[in-house]
This record gives C-alpha cells, structure tokens and sequence, in this order.
C-alpha cells in the first residue's frame, strides 16, 4: 500500500525496487503504441493509468484470462507491487519473463519479487541472468551481491526481540519518534476515517498521531491526532522533534492556505515544514527555505543539538532515486543543502534518516546489500569521512519495507516500522549487542588461547572467560555500559582495559584486538674477578647502556646484577682502575621468554684506555649503524680491537695499551672510512675514557680520497702517511666493489728521468702497503708523473722553501671505478 500513497505525493519515500520506475517509463515509451486489446484490458489500463491499481488488477486479471497480452501482464504485475501484494506480483512476473518480446530488465523485476518474497537463491539466479544481457550490470551486480548477503547474514536469527505495538491498526503505522509519554507516528485514519485517496488503493491520506501510553486502556495505548494545524486535506508526515519537543519538523505534501501548490508540469512535490507547540496544539506552520517546486523535500532528521538537518530529497544531480542531503543551522535559517557522498547515497532509494544521540546516522534504502525491499542501515562520520555502512541484520530487517527506526536514549532498543505481516506496522525492538574480543601476544601478534578474561560492569556483575584456539572471547553486553576487562594468564603481565560500548553504533558489535605483554624477566648477571689470582674484584664499576645508562659497583663478592628491558641492543662495560676494561655486546630483541645473561669479567692488570663514541653522517649528524670501529696499533702494525655501532650509532671500543701508538678507523659500505681524532690519550695515564664522533662521508667515484706525502729524495712510506692508507685498506676491505688509484708525484728539483722513476718508487711503495694488507692488487694501479704536475709555483729555477716543495712530494689515491 505505501508505494500507492507516496506516488500520489510525487515523491517516492519508498519504493518497493527500482523496477516500478523503469516499468513507468516503459509504459510512457509505449503509451502511443494501440493494438487491439479486449474491453477489460482497456478498462484496466486506464485505470493505471488514473493509478487506481485495485480497480486496474481487476480488469486485467479479467482481460488476461483471455489474451497473453505483454504489457498488460507487465502492467499487472506492477500494479500488485503498488498494493504490495508482492506473491501474485511474483507470479505475474514469473509469466512476463516469458512472453515474447518481454524486456531484459524484467528478468530483474522478477528476481526482486523473488528477493522480496525471501527466496533468495532463485532471484540471485535471475539476476544472474540480467546479468548476462549486458543491459544494467552494475545494478545487477548489487543485486547478486545483495542476495548473497542476505543468506549469510541470516543465519543469525538471535540478535532481536521484536514485538508489535498496540498502537497498530488494519491501516498502515510508521514513522515513531519519541514525545512525551509515547510517541507520535504517520497513520492513516484512526478515528472512522478519514479522505479516501480517489480509489487509487482505497486507503486514507496520513496525518501525523500521537500515541500515549496509557495503562488504563484495554489496548495500553491512546491515539489521537495532533492537535494544531499539521494535519490537513493531504498526507503529512514523517517529522522530527527538537530536543526539548517544542519546534516539529514535518513532512507534508505541498498544500498551503488550503491549496495544493503545482509546478509547470503539474507535479505537486512534497515540502518539509516547521510547526511550533504551545498550549497542547502546534502551531504557526512555516516552509524551510530550501524547499522547491521542482523536486520534493521529506523525512526530516535533526541531531541531539539542533544544529543539522538530514532529510531525502530528489534534488537534481543525485546519485539515482532520492538521496540524503545535510544542511546546518545559521541562525535563525538553515544553509545550502549538501548531498551526503556516495559512501551514503547509492542508485537506489535512501530514505528516513535518524540521527543518534552520538551521531550515528541511520537511514532505510534500497541500494545497499540488503534483504528486500528497504533496509535500516547505519552509519558514523569521523572528520569528513563517513564509515562503511552497515546493515542492521537479519529480525530487524526481513524480505519486506523495514524502516522509520528511533531510538531510546542510551538504551539498545527502539522503535521501527516494517509491512512484513503486510501492512505497514510499529514494532518494537531490542538488540543484544556483543563485545568481541581476541586477545594476542604483544610481540608476535598471535593469539593467546586458555587466557583468563573477565568482564565487569557498573553495577559489578561480572562475566569471566576462557579464550578459544583462536584468543577469542564474546559478552553478551548492552549499548550505552562501559566494561571493565581483565584477561590473565601464566607468563604474561595481567592486562586491564575499559571498553565503552559508546564507541560503536548501537546497532553494531563492539570489536577489540586486546595485546598482553610477556611476564619476561630479562637480566644480566656475573661476577668480576683478577684473571691472575682468580679472586673477585669489589667495587669494579659495571656499566649497562642501552637506550637508558646505568652504572653500579660490584658487591664484596664481585658480583652483578641488572633487570633488563625488551627489544634493547646492550652494551656491559666492566672497568676497575690498574687492570683493562672488558666489553660485552647483547641483544634482547626478540626475545619472548625470560632469560638471564651471564658475562663473567676476568680483568688483566694493566693501563688501558676506552674509547666511546658515536658514528654519525657528517653533515647530518645522524646516527649510523653498523660502522666497524677499528683499533689498529701503528707500532706493531696490527688490528688490537673492533666493535660495530649500534642502531644509535653508539659504540665502546678498548685501547688496550695507549703505548702502540693507535688509531681509530670507522668504515662502512658506501662510506669513505674515516679516522677519529683521540683527545686526551696519554700513555702515562691510567683508567682513561675517552669520547670521540667518527662523521663519515658517503663515497663518490672519482672522489680524491686521500693524499700522502714523502721525505725529499725518498719513497719510504711515512708515519703520518701509513695511517692515512690504513684507512684506505679499511675502505677497500668494507666496500669490496671499488677499485683505486694512485698517481705519485715529485717536486722539480733534480732531473726529469729520476723523478719519474723516484715517483714510481713511491706510488710502488704505496701500492705495497695496501697489499701488505692483504688488500687484491688487481683493485690498485698506480703510476709515477714525475715533476710533471706541481700543485704550487716551484718549478725549476723558483725559488722556494722546503715546506713549499713538500707538497709537490706526494701521491694522490682516487676511486676510479667500480669492478
């Protein structure tokens, strides 16, 4: 009956399936074609066209019974969806699909009768075949995907009770929203009737009731009609109340001062209006602005504070069908109406919005994967960005028109409207919301099954769990209660967490990942003794660093102890003053069970020094890690230690004797290897630490890396000099796709000759020492030049100091290529 009753409004607030608009169009394609049709036929068909749909199905049942006439039997079968007897629509359409010449597209009106009358199965079959024709496949799509929903969603047939009202009648009830001790409500006559809608389909226009609870009736309920000026010659309703009830915001067709208002092509749209209550009667009926006579405006929904407005409307430029729109409060008017997105709006229908007190919106349409019909969605906006929408579920939602919802104020229960027994009617619902939980391990993300998990409310009653295989757990809760969870088990840290069931739509599950952390006992233990007599050493400082740095004297017996923290690189550096500190590198990174780690420290007396530092990129200063940091003695040409930086770039490297003359040289892949100036070293000190920062540069291909310099007449490697190619052995041995080379120079005193061959001598030596090394020379070349390229004035016959002639005295070492 409803889709006869919004058609006279020339606004579909809800249509049955997209289909009787198609079939409309269809007919206006053919209403100039006239063939020869029986009496009936004729009789029916201008009947239909007057949408006198009872009067049209009896004259072409009557006509039918004696020809096979196409687009009278597609005529009837749409004129029993506008009455909504959708069992013979679905037999009608079962003979459409095949008469000949019968369009693609019934092939999708008879799989939404199917879909409507809940056989699921056989009308995604018929989708499936509108499909195939090519003719609409996205809208088939949906459907087939719509179909598939609704069989797995209603194999949960618990999640509502659900109970008619009293206040429902043989005519049609919707469209509840809360007042007073009841609620008001769209309904056709409820007082001996009212005007009958010209015949169409024999039901009386609606006006908008109040229902009150009233114990003493028979019924438990009284209903009357709003007093005021509402409620006139044509339809009104549905509405929507302030928060303190004193403005309404009503639906009504376009009639004012007692005229139906038209626009050119004769169409009367619908209009949202205002109406003010005092003294028992609404009053002072007022048009919204946006209001037009070219599209139609209904279903108010205003939020908790007033301030947004979400109604449907077919404004021009939609998504298809009608869509939701917005509008905000500014002042006393409200703004430019905005269409909600597609992540709302679909080709469909989107119809009957309700905005909840915490802002979720909920609508009724046709576009969405549903059961049939109209089905209530919902749906919550965070920023400017709407959630996914989400269908209510199965008992809420049926095969047939479910829609009008409201809600009680923090409660999981309401109000809805639903033609499942037929006509329209107002059920009330109660939903049993659940919190899903899954409880997983921290570190590795698995879940955690045989865990304990609790489940307290405010009034502390509390509900305990075990979780399955898979960490799960599931409470049977209620919208609106926060839940105090406690989940507990051996080796893991108790866990304690508050879910507010607020934080979900109440027509959705409160789903939660719950992560407990390992019970992990991690430390490092041992004792410091003299490696000599074997006895412990008291009071030797032990240093633990890693993000944090602690340092602790040893007990009377040399012995350490320090909790550690997870996922940490560790460094312990044990030092007592006369013998040489000891460094051990560990790491708690992945480390999922308790563990304790044992360094014992036998210290060798002796003077040593140590070096700290930090690898960083030069000009950055960001860390970098895993940078060798070498110490290489130049008194017994040998490697004494090494140690790789950390993720901080963090390093302890130890000199073992200042004596050896060391060097520190960090060096990495892509890196030229770089040198560490050492402050402070002093062979005669004891118990030195010593801060330096290695600043490493990335290597480029031609780049002149280093530069040495030679005593006059002599190619002998110098002091100063081999540190120099240490570092290029360094950078050879890290970065092993390089190749370098080393041209040797002279300064121009002596004969051209000798200076070559004294160059070459030199570029010779240089080459030696990095073999020496054991660097390939296949990755070295060199050669001498001799005088032939001075880097300053000294040429033959210049006069020039010795120090001005040294710097011509020198090989230059480049990267040339890559092998």
């Amino acid at each position: 009956m409803i889709v006869a009753r919004l058609k006279a409004q020339n606004f579909s607030y809800r249509m049955k399936n997209a289909k009787s608009v198609l079939a409309l169009m269809a007919v206006a394609m053919l209403c100039s074609q006239l063939f020869a049709q029986t009496g009936a036929l004729k009789k029916g068909d201008k009947l239909y066209e007057q949408m006198v749909y009872p009067g049209a199905i009896r004259q072409y049942e009557r006509g039918l019974g004696q020809s096979q006439d196409l687009r009278a039997a597609e005529r009837l079968a749409d004129a029993y969806v506008q009455v909504s007897n959708f069992t013979m629509a679905e037999k009608w359409y079962a003979k459409v699909v095949t008469m000949k010449g019968a369009a693609p597209v019934n092939l999708m009106h008879y799989g939404m009768m199917l879909k409507t009358n809940g056989k699921y199965a056989e009308a995604r079959d018929w989708f499936n075949k509108y499909l195939q024709t090519g003719e609409n496949p996205s809208a088939a799509a949906r459907l087939i995907t719509s179909c598939d929903f609704a069989v797995e969603a209603r194999k949960d047939s618990t999640r509502y009770q659900i109970s008619p009202e009293p206040c429902n009648s043989k005519g049609s009830e919707f469209g509840p929203v809360l007042f007073q001790q009841g609620f008001m409500m769209v309904a056709e006559a409820h007082t001996g009737g009212r005007r009958i809608l010209n015949q169409r389909n024999n039901n009386s226009f609606y006006d908008v009731y109040y229902a009150e609870r009233n114990p003493s009736k028979k019924s438990g309920v009284k209903v009357k009609r709003l007093k005021g000026q509402v409620n006139r010659k044509y339809h009104e309703g549905p509405v929507a109340l302030s928060k303190d009830q004193s403005k309404l915001y009503f639906t009504r067709s376009n009639y004012v001062k007692n005229r139906k208002g038209r626009n050119p092509m004769q169409q009367s749209k619908l209009k949202i209006f205002t109406a003010d209550y005092s003294r028992g009667k609404w009053k002072h009926v007022e048009s919204l602005a946006f209001n037009s006579e070219n599209y139609g405006c209904g279903h108010p929904a205003l939020s908790a504070d007033g301030n947004t407005l979400v109604f449907s409307s077919d404004i021009p430029g939609g998504f298809g069908g009608t869509d939701l729109y917005v509008c905000q409060r500014e002042g006393s008017t409200w703004g430019t109406p905005m269409n909600l997105g597609s992540a709302i709006n679909t080709d469909g229908d989107e119809q009957f919005p309700y905005l909840h007190a915490n802002g979720t919106l909920f609508f009724a349409s046709t576009g969405h994967a549903g059961f049939g019909g109209f089905d209530i969605f919902a749906a919550r906006k965070s920023g400017d960005r709407w959630s996914d929408v989400v269908n209510g579920g199965y008992g809420l939602n049926s095969a047939k028109d479910d829609f009008t919802i409201t809600w009680l104020p923090g409660k999981s229960m309401g109000y809805f409207a639903s033609n499942r027994t037929g006509d329209d009617n107002i059920y009330m619902f109660k939903r049993q919301m659940r919190v899903n939980g899954v409880i997983v391990d921290r570190q590795t993300n698995q879940p955690i099954s045989g865990a304990t998990v609790s489940l307290l409310d405010a009034s502390n009653q509390e509900t305990k769990y075990v979780t399955d295989a898979q960490g799960r757990f599931s409470h049977q809760a209620e919208w609106g209660k926060e839940y105090l969870v406690t989940a507990s088990k051996d080796q893991y840290l108790q866990l304690r967490e508050r879910l507010n069931t607020n934080d979900v739509s109440p027509m959705e599950d409160l789903s939660k990942t719950l992560s407990m952390e390992h019970d992990l006992i991690l430390s490092v233990s041992g004792q410091v003794t003299d490696a000599a007599t074997k006895q412990p050493i008291t009071d030797a400082q032990v240093r633990v660093v890693a993000t944090d740095d602690r340092s602790f004297p040893t007990d009377g017996q040399g012995n350490y102890y320090a909790e550690l923290e997870s996922d940490q690189e560790y460094a312990v550096i044990v030092r007592k003053p006369g013998f040489i500190p000891q460094v051990f590198y560990f790491s708690t990174e992945g480390k999922r069970k308790s563990e304790e780690f044992k360094f014992n420290a036998p210290l060798i007396a002796g003077n040593a020094a140590l070096v700290q530092g930090r690898t960083v990129e030069n000009e950055s200063r960001m860390p970098i890690a895993m940078v060798h940091v070498r110490a290489y003695s130049m008194l017994n040409q040998k490697e004494t230690s090494a140690a790789l930086s950390r993720k901080d770039g963090r390093f302890w490297e130890i000199i073992v004797d200042p004596k050896s003359d060391p060097i520190l040289i960090g060096s990495k892949a892509g890196y030229f290897a770089a040198r560490a100036e050492m402050p402070g070293l002093d062979s005669t000190s004891k118990d030195m630490l010593i801060d330096v920062t290695i600043g490493m540069v990335p290597y480029e291909i031609g780049a002149l890396v280093k530069i040495i310099y030679y005593d006059y007449n002599k190619s002998d490697i110098r002091k100063l000099a081999s540190r120099d190619l240490q570092e290029i052995v360094y950078f050879l041995e890290d970065n092993t796709e390089a190749s370098v080379e080393l041209r040797s120079y002279t300064d121009s005193r002596g004969g051209a000759p000798y200076n070559e061959q004294l160059s070459q001598r030199r570029a010779d030596a240089a080459v030696g020492y990095i073999s020496s090394q054991g660097i390939s020379s296949k990755r070295l070349s060199s050669k001498g030049f001799g005088e032939s390229n001075l880097v300053n004035k000294c040429a033959d016959n210049v006069e020039c100091t010795d120090e001005e002639h040294s710097a011509n005295r020198r090989t230059e070492i480049r990267i040339t290529k890559l092998n």
